[in-house]
């Protein structure tokens, strides 16, 4: 019996994105790369102020916050994109709207 191979499709769930200069963003981006010539098919979904610096139709704007109403809203875009692999970089640190909370959790 043979199965069906499933392509890859990683949203990758970030606080910053390139052109962003900070670890994260460079890491989701040398990473992203590196998938793309493998022929993974990927998705950002960040802030705004990073979706629109970058201007990449791949790049949406789906990360508000990491209360229980955002991150509802996070998993419905990544349903929506159909990502079958979800690889999220967090830090506490990006901004007050981001404090560690157990919401994370929920993806």
């Amino acid at each position: 019996m043979q199965h069906e191979r499933r392509v890859p499709i990683v949203a990758f769930v970030a606080g910053n994105y390139a052109p962003d200069l900070c670890g994260i963003a460079d890491y989701t981006e040398n990473l992203r790369r590196a998938l793309r010539e493998c022929g993974t098919e990927s998705t950002v979904l960040t802030t705004s102020d990073s979706a629109e610096s970058c201007r990449i139709p791949s790049v949406l704007d789906a990360l508000t916050n990491w209360d229980f109403g955002g991150v509802i809203s996070l998993v419905r875009t990544i349903r929506r994109v159909g990502a079958n692999i979800v690889h999220v970089q967090y830090t506490r640190h990006n901004s007050s709207r981001f404090n560690h909370r157990a919401e994370i959790l929920w993806l």
